[in-house]
């Protein structure tokens, strides 16, 4: 995705923000969900570059996952990914 793109798809009103996390299984069990759900999702990779060297137990969570959805698909999506996780 171009960077123009990423912001006005970013900021765009059309879109909110419904749930971040740094597990990638956490990533696969929302983006089911949310497909089973019907709910159109947008999902944004952002990858950190760890600080420190990784500490043991961290699993280097470098990877940032963020889920956008419709504002008037948000109340349905954060029940359905809240009732799952």
């Amino acid at each position: 995705m171009h960077v123009n793109h990423l912001f006005s798809y970013l900021f765009s009103s059309k879109k909110t923000l419904l749930y971040t996390t740094f597990l990638r299984k956490d990533y696969f069990r929302t983006a089911a969900v949310l497909t089973q759900s019907g709910v159109d999702y947008r999902t944004a990779v952002i990858h950190h570059k760890p600080v420190v060297r990784e500490v043991p137990g961290s699993e280097g969570l470098t990877s940032e996952y963020r889920f956008y959805v419709r504002k008037n698909d948000y109340h349905q999506a954060d029940s359905m990914v809240s009732s799952q996780l």
